[in-house]
């Protein structure tokens, strides 16, 4: 009896023909320089390295621009209505911003030099004619100053009155302000007049507050507004009670 001939292992297992495998290089028939360009993303670029620990001294070092990085914006809530001390720095914004808005007004103001009202206020139109002829009642400028430590203010400038007039304390402080939009300066008070005082340093451009004009007039007048005849401000001027 002949014997039953055996299938060599070196032998194609597919009567010669090539494994359908050989044509499917992937997983356990990929080889070793195949799996690694396969994870090596496309076109064979390296995987991006894992993030670094983000409590490293790299990742918490501070650069020259650290404020930026915490992204914060100071608001005030309270702005003086006065000029500015003698012992700032201050400037004073220019006539507009950037969108055009302009960053001064011209208003009459109840300016009130002694008392326990001492202080500027703004009078409602329909009561400016109950107001004529009150000496306090003044036509000014208000312009918006900032100093050295971001603190902003209204400085209320005298404006001459109907016949023109203008004294020296009132054409010097209007001259510094117009200086002030261009340089850093101090008001000083002279003998007749206002005196400003400038510095060769170089200091830092003002960094203005992105409020518009009218939200920083309801902060400064939020309480300095007068609005009915019965105020008591208004009682106290007209009939001293």
């Amino acid at each position: 009896m002949s014997r039953k001939s055996t299938v060599s292992q070196s032998a194609p297992a597919n009567n010669g023909e090539v494994d359908p495998r050989d044509d499917f290089p992937f997983g356990a028939n990929a080889s070793a320089d195949e799996s690694e360009i396969e994870d090596a993303g496309p076109e064979g670029v390296s995987p991006p390295t894992k993030p670094t620990n983000p409590f490293s001294r790299e990742a918490l070092r501070l650069d020259n621009n650290y404020a930026a990085l915490l992204k914060t914006e100071t608001h005030q809530h309270s702005i003086a209505v006065d000029k500015p001390p003698s012992e700032v720095w201050f400037r004073v914004h220019p006539d507009r911003n950037e969108d055009g808005e302009e960053f001064f007004f011209d208003t009459y103001l109840l300016h009130l030099k002694n008392g326990p009202d001492r202080g500027v206020y703004q009078v409602s139109a329909d009561l400016l004619p109950y107001l004529s002829g009150e000496k306090s009642l003044k036509p000014t400028r208000l312009v918006l100053c900032i100093d050295r430590q971001g603190e902003l203010r209204l400085w209320p400038l005298r404006l001459p009155g109907p016949d023109g007039r203008e004294d020296d304390w009132m054409s010097s402080a209007l001259a510094i302000a117009e200086k002030a939009k261009q340089q850093w300066v101090r008001l000083i008070a002279g003998a007749n007049g206002y005196k400003s005082q400038t510095t060769s340093a170089d200091l830092p451009e003002p960094v203005w507050p992105t409020q518009t004009f009218d939200e920083i007039l309801d902060i400064a007048f939020a309480k300095r507004r007068i609005a009915k005849e019965s105020d008591p401000i208004l009682r106290r001027l007209r009939e001293g009670v």
